[in-house]
């Protein structure tokens, strides 16, 4: 072999070791099992990951190699582990029933390994059964390559995870049972004949009987902002009594990594006194964007970065239903330790509206619509294979079907003998 040929060699594997050894390899191992937690006074029997609730932050560099193990130790159930934003193998997805993947069986182990592409704020949590509401979730950090900043604003001295999540002294199955049996099972704060007086004092007598009549329909209750109540909201695992703190000294600059990790709760984030400033949404950058509250969906993460001057802050993030708060604090360790919080006061509770169900009753702006549908002729809309449908309308009575505004419209149903259009029911119709 030629010197030359040899020198080409020993450069080509000494840029492919390099390349290789750039690539750190990460590996957890994480035990899911059942243990007795008591975080509302009451022993109960939830998902612990490596003995702990909730599960661990796993933290990541941008470039690395993945490797974790899951140790399913329930007895009778198989579980899994959902990488939530992360780009990754569909087989390593770890999703029951698709990419090949069936689950972690009771007493067995799955290696996820995966190179991870991507920077941000992330959460990981079980897709098996109601694990996620026992309590298998947990944080997941992915920082840039050496951590450099993604840019100067993003230079901070601290830098916690906020885990939003919420917590029911009932099992998951439990609480599915009875949304089964009815699905406003935990209304417990309807409405009462007072709420329709006052309405029809604001809105009067036929806007209250449309809107109520139109609900009433939907069989939905304005109320219903959340499934499930009763809840306890907690602040990574502690619950506001408990008062999670996140240390700092003046003058820094704190990264708060939100993340609602909530079986179904919104919250409201604010940090009374104190400005934040968005700069990542769901794992990705965005124009930093001053606020003193922010809402947070099921799934959602949000990084914000705080400059606080004085020497405590609650971190305050109240359910959209508004029965209840996740608490913290951030507390400058120079200055005594504040020993316990002061429970914020709830804010009066929204109403859901049709807007919001996007439906709104305002149809005048749809006046200068075009309807011309003539580009439609040849179109065979032959209905013979329709004779002999049963088309009883009986149960419309009350429904208006003035159809005076479509004179033009060809509506030859000669095609459609056999058909039954018993209408008999309707003469009483209103058609005002």
């Amino acid at each position: 072999m030629s010197k030359k040929l040899s020198h080409v060699l020993l450069i080509g594997i000494g840029l492919f070791s390099s390349t290789w050894v750039m690539a750190a390899v990460k590996e957890y191992d994480l035990t899911i099992a059942e243990q007795t937690v008591n975080i509302t006074g009451k022993p109960l029997k939830r998902i612990t990951v490596n003995g702990k609730f909730v599960a661990p932050l796993l933290e990541f560099e941008e470039g690395d190699e993945a490797i974790i193990r899951v140790h399913n130790k329930l007895k009778n159930q198989d579980s899994s582990i959902h990488w939530h934003g992360l780009i990754l193998p569909g087989i390593m997805d770890g999703v029951p029933g698709f990419n090949q993947f069936d689950g972690i069986a009771p007493s067995k182990t799955y290696e996820y390994k995966f190179k991870v592409r991507q920077n941000g704020t992330y959460w990981y949590h079980s897709h098996s059964k109601g694990q996620e509401q026992e309590g298998l979730y947990g944080p997941l950090v992915i920082y840039p390559k050496n951590r450099t900043p993604l840019t100067v604003d993003e230079k901070t001295d601290k830098d916690y995870v906020v885990l939003l999540s919420d917590f029911h002294d009932s099992t998951s199955d439990k609480i599915m049972n009875n949304l089964k049996k009815e699905a406003d099972y935990y209304q417990n704060r309807r409405e009462t004949v007072f709420d329709v007086f006052k309405q029809i004092k604001k809105d009067g007598l036929k806007a209250t009987w449309q809107d109520r009549s139109m609900w009433n329909q939907m069989r939905m209750l304005k109320t219903d902002m959340s499934d499930v109540t009763k809840y306890t909201f907690l602040m990574n695992g502690k619950t506001p009594e408990q008062n999670w703190i996140g240390n700092f000294k003046t003058g820094e600059k704190v990264r708060l990594r939100f993340i609602n990790a909530s079986a179904m709760s919104f919250f409201d984030v604010r940090i009374p006194n104190l400005k934040m400033t968005v700069v990542s949404a769901d794992g990705q950058p965005v124009k930093p964007v001053p606020v003193d509250e922010f809402r947070i969906g099921t799934a959602e993460t949000y990084d914000v970065i705080v400059e606080p001057k004085q020497s405590n802050y609650q971190i305050e993030a109240e359910s959209i239903d508004r029965s209840g708060f996740s608490v913290g604090s951030l507390h400058d360790e120079n200055t005594p330790p504040i020993n316990q919080i002061k429970m914020p006061k709830s804010r009066p509770r929204s109403l859901l509206t049709m807007e919001d169900m996007g439906m709104g009753h305002d149809m005048s702006s749809m006046a200068g619509m075009d309807h011309d549908m003539s580009s439609m002729k040849g179109m065979n809309h032959d209905m013979s294979s329709m004779k002999g449908m049963d088309h009883d309308m009986s149960s419309m009575k009350g429904m208006d079907h003035d159809m005076s505004s479509m004179k033009g419209m060809d509506h030859d149903m000669s095609s459609m003998t056999g058909m039954d259009h018993d209408m008999s029911s309707m003469k009483d119709m209103n058609h005002d």
